[in-house]
């Protein structure tokens, strides 16, 4: 018979689940005090945690409210379950406050059960201690691995791309139509002339209603119209891009250029935004390198996991996200000098839709300053940057290096 797991409730949700991402239970129960039930926004959390025991992980969620922090309470309560429930027991004090772990040593000096483990999780050393029946370190194999959306879910949030209109697809497939030998070869011709290729990729395509995405004419002819002295700037990448076969130009003036994309449609993403080269081509390096479990690109976030499609509707954009067995590593790629306000940004997005254990990760193809280099490194992000002169194995070994 699997154990029954008793934890006290914590509320970052990852501690509430370690245990079942390493060990199978039939039965889950979560004390936790009355006043977090009135904690704002806390509800879709409980309801978030109830979910991933019941559906993710097989185990029947049960909470158990206490009026105190009262060790005897604590203990009572307890003595409660363990005298109910039949088997073994692990208690997990890897959350949850001090006096739960104090009232768990309680009962157990108490009791001396023989039916009964303790054990908490070490985030920064990913190893399980077991503390009774005596301290040692628990060699565990990892069992469950938590895709992208599953870690954005934990935090009462969601990945709503499939759930928008005109969602970008945020795993797009790597082994059709050469994707792979596109994303590198659109990386190769515009990485080190970033700034042209951004001020180029700004510019209004006349052809094309914004707004509905369509093109004006069925040819799906890109007209771009540009300032006096552009063209110098514009035209080096353009023409790389032409003899790499990216593009086909059909007319070059000084003020107006007119081309095709020779590349299959779902790949015209590559061309769209500036920053969308280095997005994808750290979503195929990170996709490639072996270590992660789930990569994805582009992704769309909502606020309250509610999605809506209305103006009203609170979300966020993440370059990209990658998940390592249970932890989101959250990049934002920038195809230009880092400023202040990226940092501010990666670290709210980070913080609030992948918990406290997640990574904010900024990559930049340029050189940073050193004012950012401090203000990234006091701010606990890792920052890789001058990636336009990074080899392609020298940017897989980074990547591996994240977590």
């Amino acid at each position: 018979m699997k154990k029954v797991l008793i934890e006290f409730f914590d509320e970052e949700n990852l501690n509430n689940c370690i245990s079942q991402m390493y060990f199978e239970y039939r039965k889950a129960y979560y004390l936790r005090f009355e006043s977090q039930k009135k904690i704002d926004g806390i509800g879709p959390v409980f309801k978030k945690l109830d979910e991933f025991n019941r559906e993710r992980f097989g185990a029947e969620c049960k909470f158990k409210d206490l009026k105190s922090d009262d060790p005897e309470e604590i203990i009572r309560a307890i003595e409660e379950i363990v005298s109910k429930e039949e088997g073994g027991f692990d208690f997990d004090i890897t959350g949850g406050p001090e006096s739960f772990a104090y009232a768990v040593r309680g009962f157990v000096e108490r009791n001396n059960p023989k039916n009964v483990c303790v054990h908490y999780y070490d985030f920064a050393k990913k190893k399980y201690f077991r503390t009774y029946p005596k301290f040692e370190t628990r060699e565990t194999p990892f069992k469950r691995k938590l895709t992208v959306p599953s870690l954005i879910m934990l935090q009462a949030s969601s990945v709503s791309n499939d759930e928008i209109p005109g969602g970008r697809q945020y795993r797009p497939g790597l082994n059709k139509n050469d994707y792979k030998e596109n994303i590198k070869t659109v990386w190769n011709c515009v990485k080190k002339k970033a700034g042209e290729w951004n001020s180029f990729c700004s510019l209004a395509n006349i052809n094309k209603d914004e707004k509905t995405g369509k093109f004006l004419t069925p040819d799906c002819l890109i007209i771009k119209n540009f300032g006096s002295g552009q063209k110098a700037k514009i035209e080096p990448v353009l023409s790389s891009l032409e003899e790499a076969g990216v593009i086909e130009i059909k007319e070059l003036t000084s003020r107006q250029i007119k081309y095709y994309i020779t590349l299959p449609k779902e790949q015209w993403d590559l061309l769209d935004k500036g920053g969308n080269a280095l997005e994808l081509y750290t979503y195929y390096v990170a996709s490639t390198c072996g270590k992660y479990n789930d990569c994805c690109v582009g992704v769309h976030l909502d606020w309250d996991g509610d999605v809506k499609n209305d103006n009203e509707e609170v979300t966020n954009e993440a370059d990209v996200i990658l998940s390592d067995g249970y932890l989101p590593v959250f990049i934002s790629c920038k195809n230009t000098e880092v400023e202040k306000a990226c940092i501010y940004e990666i670290l709210f997005v980070a913080r609030y839709y992948g918990g406290k254990y997640a990574k904010p990760v900024i990559f930049s193809s340029v050189k940073a300053s050193k004012a950012i280099r401090n203000r990234t490194k006091e701010s606990e992000i890792i920052l890789i940057d001058d990636i336009a002169n990074l080899t392609e194995d020298q940017f897989r070994e980074k990547i591996i290096n994240l977590t």
